[in-house]
């Protein structure tokens, strides 16, 4: 469609709008008599008409938006043969920055579903130029990059500088810009609930030792001219040894400009899901071997027999979500001590949830809109319900099984970062696919050290089916 007809083609739309709300009227102006057979003919004829046009006017519009995405391309391309994205690279200016920070990237076809934000469509593009020139070896994109101010660490492989020992954090693979980092720490958190509920704690070293009070100073009555008697506080420590996890995916050497967005949305999304998926699985269920980082989960480690004061068990054939009852969750919040109570959550799985607390919710009544439609944030008896997917979800019977958890997880459980997220790749391993391999890794550990003993319960309870 050329400018005048596009021109002509809003025009008359415009005025068929404009008859159509002669015959049906409009909100302030309303058609109180109804309408004749004539009405009835001209109305579909304008509706007919109107349809057409809109749909004309739709595809103009996309249409030239197509236009102008490869405008830019050329643009691109004009600035790539004048020599700013091949060849001598240039200097890093302020001007060159505040430019990247400003840069309009064409918008993808398909939607991006991990960078989010006003700036996701930047990002996303910046930090797949900045893959593409490290880790697929892109002359164009590194020069690119460089010129619009991304430092030149960012495509130097970080090569080993003393030793081959896990603790390197020097050691291997790229480092990737922060917009990327920062969209796969954004999505953990997201994805994943342990390290979102636990306290995190940095880890300038490979094992770190956390300072923990055991006890406090006690007071004594005393007399006049009587000594006072001394008490001391206990401490002890918490000890995190961080653990590599590792996550490997190959993707193909032609990789353009075009695919570049798409690939590091697709990218974050993937590495960020698998990695909160084991960090979910090692901090709620783990039981101390290798499949799990040698970490011990919150929900085993509660039940090892040392902990009997934090378990709670179910009413005497409450072997099942579907048979709880309130009574064996009442139980629960009066058994959490009281310095556990101002961030207590309740940790279960959706299916667990559905089948016990969402069931006695219905049951009760007085179901308002928001509940029913689901919009309303999921709380039992006056706390917060967290859905955890990796902890028990069996809804037959089960006896001697902890189904779900109570409390403030803060409390319990410290969360070791050593550090962020690391890329590297690899054109030999899949070479004869002619794919590049793509792997990250990350360094944590966590410790699950307070849950109570066998006479006094900790910061974190567990509901336990009986034994029969």
């Amino acid at each position: 469609m050329k400018p005048e007809e596009y021109d002509k083609a809003c025009e008359r739309l415009s005025a068929v709008t404009q008859e159509i709300d002669g015959l049906l009227g409009t909100d302030e102006k309303p058609r109180t008599e109804p309408l004749t057979a004539e009405d009835r003919t001209k109305l579909d004829e304008l509706e007919t008409e109107a349809g057409t046009l809109n749909t004309a006017i739709e595809q103009h519009k996309a249409d030239e938006a197509a236009r102008q995405r490869q405008a830019a391309r050329k643009q691109h391309l004009a600035t790539t043969s004048a020599g700013r994205l091949v060849g001598a690279s240039q200097p890093a200016t302020e001007t060159a920055v505040a430019e990247r920070e400003t840069y309009i990237a064409p918008k993808l076809h398909e939607p991006l579903y991990n960078f989010k934000g006003e700036a996701a469509h930047r990002d996303a593009y910046w930090a797949g130029m900045q893959l593409l020139g490290s880790m697929f070896q892109s002359e164009a994109a590194r020069n690119a990059c460089l010129s619009f101010g991304i430092p030149e660490k960012y495509f130097v492989h970080q090569q080993e500088k003393l030793s081959q020992s896990e603790g390197s954090d020097t050691a291997g693979g790229f480092l990737v810009l922060p917009e990327f980092e920062r969209t796969i720490i954004d999505l953990r958190l997201q994805y994943g609930t342990f390290r979102r509920e636990s306290k995190v704690v940095p880890m300038a070293s490979d094992t770190k030792t956390v300072p923990r009070r055991v006890s406090g100073l006690t007071a004594y009555y005393v007399g006049e001219g009587v000594e006072i008697t001394e008490s001391e506080m206990a401490w002890d420590q918490i000890r995190l040894t961080a653990r590599k996890l590792a996550v490997m995916s190959k993707y193909s050497t032609e990789i353009d400009e075009d695919s570049i967005r798409s690939m590091a949305d697709t990218l974050a999304g993937e590495m960020a899901y698998a990695m909160a998926k084991e960090e979910d699985e090692a901090g709620w269920i783990g039981d101390g071997t290798s499949t799990y980082g040698r970490m011990v989960g919150a929900s085993v480690k509660i039940n090892d027999g040392n902990h009997s004061a934090s378990i709670q068990t179910a009413v005497a054939g409450n072997t099942a979500f579907s048979t709880l009852d309130l009574a064996d969750f009442e139980a629960m919040t009066g058994k959490l001590p009281d310095y556990a109570d101002d961030n207590a959550k309740w940790y279960i799985h959706k299916a667990g949830w559905a089948a016990s607390m969402l069931r006695l919710l219905n049951a009760a009544g007085g179901n308002t809109a928001d509940v029913i439609a689901g919009t309303a944030p999921k709380y039992f008896l006056g706390y917060p319900v967290v859905l955890v997917n990796v902890l028990n979800s069996t809804l037959t019977a089960q006896t001697s099984t902890v189904l779900a958890l109570f409390g403030d997880l803060r409390k319990a459980s410290t969360f070791g970062s050593r550090r962020g997220i690391r890329v590297d790749s690899t054109k030999d391993r899949y070479w004869e696919n002619d794919m590049i391999g793509i792997k990250a890794t990350e360094r944590y550990h966590i410790n699950v050290h307070d849950l109570g003993d066998t006479s006094d319960a900790g910061p974190l309870l567990a509901l336990k089916t009986p034994s029969a």
